[in-house]
């Protein structure tokens, strides 16, 4: 995006739920440095955004839980069947495959102290972000109008997730309420990037045969600007792009 530091405002920024566990869970060099280096920039997300992640770290508890009882039953980690923890996302998934891939050949001791780590991690996640003393974000909530709920439609043309959905719109009613209408997430695949021109069935194509933007940040903000106004439409970044107009 060809954004600038003058016109972004960088004093706060509302932070979508990956953003969040890039930071606590996962130890991302640039989320690190956003919250370690940045702590003067306002740091804000949504009781969904934080419902979100508590679900993620509930469900990775439920991972290593299952691992832990496999170790303490002497059963080998290969045999522990994903199909165990119920509804996993494909980045839950991911979790699972890196954390088998990390202990493959590990001495069962080595591989319980990991695993013991990774459940404190999990359980220190929601205190560091949203308790006191620590409490490194402030949590909005913001009421489903109306006007929430047509944006919230709208941007299923656009975004896939509703729960990528439910954080813009909750980011747009912040931004009219006062905020600063800084975005920061890393997901590219519905929020970040546009689809690629020429892909058959993308947003790109169907938006070119209007002369609508084709997606991506763009595209968001159209719709935002259809139910609210121009003047609510968002600045949104990834956490590197956000970090550069800081330098």
């Amino acid at each position: 995006m060809s954004l600038d530091a003058a016109s972004v405002d960088t004093s706060e920024a509302f932070l979508d739920t990956c953003v969040l566990l890039n930071y606590t869970l996962d130890g991302v060099d640039t989320a690190i440095k956003l919250f370690d280096d940045h702590t003067a920039v306002g740091k804000i997300t949504s009781e969904n955004a934080r419902g979100e992640f508590q679900s993620v770290c509930d469900r990775r508890a439920d991972v290593v839980e299952k691992l832990r009882e496999a170790v303490r039953e002497g059963r080998p980690l290969d045999e522990v069947d994903i199909t165990e923890f119920g509804w996993l996302s494909p980045n839950d998934e991911g979790y699972f495959g890196s954390l088998l891939a990390e202990l493959d050949g590990a001495a069962p001791e080595t591989v319980l102290e990991r695993l013991n780590e990774e459940k404190n991690i999990l359980e220190a996640g929601e205190i560091t972000l949203f308790k006191q003393p620590e409490q490194r974000v402030e949590v909005i909530e913001v009421e489903e109008t109306g006007k929430w709920k047509e944006l919230h439609d709208k941007l299923s043309y656009p975004v896939g997730n509703s729960n990528d959905q439910d954080l813009l719109c909750d980011a747009t009613v912040w931004h009219r309420d006062g905020g600063s209408g800084t975005f920061i997430s890393e997901d590219s695949s519905d929020i970040t990037s546009p689809d690629p021109p020429g892909d058959a069935g993308t947003v790109s194509d169907r938006a070119s045969l209007f002369d609508l933007p084709s997606g991506g940040p763009d595209d968001i903000n159209f719709q935002i600007s259809l139910v609210y106004s121009e003047a609510v439409e968002l600045d949104i970044l990834t956490t590197k792009e956000f970090l550069a107009l800081l330098e």
